[in-house]
């Protein structure tokens, strides 16, 4: 009984940049906008693990809160992919944010994947249209 408690009383350590990595106080609509998209794309890769080994079999196993996080990191995507693909401002925007990035976070995200055509967003459109 006491393991199970302590097991149920886990607390989560996470560092806050992680969370809000482009949080800035800006002028620029297009920084503000490619900002924002990030920053709620990267809370929902932190849901996701990053999409690692677990999250990918918990969501085989059709676990209800993994398949939840799936499915908004894929929303995020799209509307992180929609705010970048507005302007060449926007996508420049995206490297110039990208560049500012400690190496090991730069290649844990890859945001620089956002640039590259995305088979996803197609597939995600025509299921979303269903509902």
């Amino acid at each position: 009984q006491g393991h199970r408690a302590l097991s149920e009383h886990k607390t989560l350590s996470v560092s806050w940049s992680h969370y809000l990595p482009f949080v800035t106080f800006t002028s620029d609509p297009i920084e503000g906008e490619v900002s924002q998209a990030l920053s709620l794309y990267k809370i929902a890769l932190i849901k996701t693990n990053y999409r690692n080994f677990w999250h990918r079999l918990l969501c085989k196993l059709r676990d209800k809160e993994a398949l939840e996080n799936e499915c908004i990191l894929v929303k995020q995507e799209i509307r992180c992919r929609d705010v970048i693909n507005q302007s060449d401002a926007h996508r420049e925007m995206l490297k110039i944010l990208i560049s500012q990035q400690p190496s090991d976070i730069r290649q844990r995200d890859q945001f620089s994947r956002l640039l590259e055509p995305s088979s996803t967003n197609a597939l995600y459109r025509e299921h979303s249209d269903d509902k």
